[in-house]
């Protein structure tokens, strides 16, 4: 299933795997996103209303992998067989990174305080 998506300035398109129902795959969900931008909350309303930037390079998709449990040995052949292995990323912690970077400015929130609502006062 393909679905294009468009939260808080940063859109994309996802293609989504399930098991079928009743499957024994342990709430395994896979999802591909790709054509990641966003929108530079920092630049001038104008501006920002209407400007995405490319978030990944050329080509580049995410990779989500979701269980309950353990990956199935046949998803860790596959993905080892390609070196693809667990790390952290956020589309919204890298924009907002990118928004600043271009606006010269250090943290989101010295700038736009309404962005960062979570108590301990951090960026995405």
């Amino acid at each position: 299933m393909e679905i294009k998506k468009k939260y808080d300035g940063i859109v994309y398109e996802r293609t989504a795997y399930a098991p079928v129902p009743d499957a024994d795959a342990d709430g395994l969900r896979i999802t591909f996103d790709s054509g990641v931008a966003y929108r530079d909350v920092l630049a001038g309303e104008r501006e920002a209303g209407s400007t995405f930037h490319p978030l990944l390079g050329l080509g580049k998709t995410i990779i989500e992998v979701k269980t309950a449990g353990a990956y199935p040995s046949w998803l860790v052949e596959v993905l080892g067989g390609c070196q693809a292995y667990p790390s952290s990323f956020s589309k919204y912690g890298v924009a907002y990174q990118e928004c600043e970077r271009a606006a010269g400015v250090r943290f989101v929130r010295d700038a736009f305080p309404s962005l960062t609502s979570r108590k301990d006062d951090r960026c995405a």
